[in-house]
């Protein structure tokens, strides 16, 4: 482990997570924002770590972003194992939705785009009325033809957005925002998986409870249309887990 800036950089595999508090990665974020810099975030739960086992394309993605966020109390247990413990886990929705009153604190430009087309119109919406200073440079939902998506990438370089939510789900979206990230020079690009049907209403965050007791995966496993596959895959990264790190040393 070694520190950088307030983050402490914690290995998990060969995956590099920095350790950071909510409000630390808010400041970081703040901090690009002010300086018109850029950043490609991904909030990195199990799911997207045996996802970029599986693909090779999706790991030199995860791999290379500077900015890999512990999401799920998973990555912290793993990170134990690999004796490097990550002290705090980030939930993706959390951290959007301060951005978002960061963007509308400051008057800052968004783009969003993902999911069902009703869902983006209702996440667009909500997220205007609820934060009427944010400057809306697109809303796009994740139903779109490959023509398009070139020129949404045209979109965001001319524009210039100062926050960029995409919701496709992984790997989609990391691989979008690595396909355009090279092509803006500002901007923070964050893949929100299912934030969109969140902050939009139709989708219910797990209840408090669950997020106090640190098993809000466990709700998401047995609500969500793909629960047999998540529960697939958290098994096998433990596995995994026990596997890679039986041989440590104690």
């Amino acid at each position: 482990m070694r520190e950088i800036m307030n983050f402490r950089e914690c290995r998990v595999f060969d995956y590099t997570f920095l350790d950071g508090s909510l409000d630390t990665w808010l400041q970081l974020l703040k901090q690009k924002l002010r300086n018109e810099e850029k950043a490609f975030v991904i909030t990195a739960n199990p799911e997207i770590i045996m996802q970029a086992e599986r693909d090779l394309s999706y790991k030199q993605i995860v791999k290379k972003t500077k900015y890999l966020v512990p999401d799920g109390v998973g990555i912290q247990w793993a990170s134990k194992r690999f004796q490097q413990t990550i002290q705090h886990v980030i939930p993706g929705v959390e951290l959007t939705e301060l951005l978002l009153r960061e963007a509308n604190k400051n008057g800052y430009s968004l783009l969003s785009y993902g999911a069902r087309p009703e869902v983006q119109t209702k996440f667009y919406e909500t997220v205007r009325d609820r934060y009427p200073n944010i400057r809306w440079v697109g809303h796009v939902h994740g139903f779109i033809n490959e023509g398009e998506k070139v020129q949404l990438a045209k979109h965001c370089a001319e524009e210039r957005p100062d926050l960029v939510l995409v919701g496709l789900g992984m790997p989609l979206q990391e691989k979008w925002i690595a396909s355009v990230i090279d092509e803006v020079d500002k901007g923070i690009y964050i893949g929100v998986g299912g934030t969109f049907d969140v902050l939009s209403g139709e989708v219910k965050r797990a209840p408090k409870l669950f997020r106090l007791l640190k098993i809000e995966w466990v709700y998401r496993i047995s609500t969500h249309k793909r629960g047999k596959k998540k529960l697939k895959d958290i098994v096998q990264f433990v596995l995994k887990v026990l596997n890679v790190t039986k041989s440590l040393p104690k």
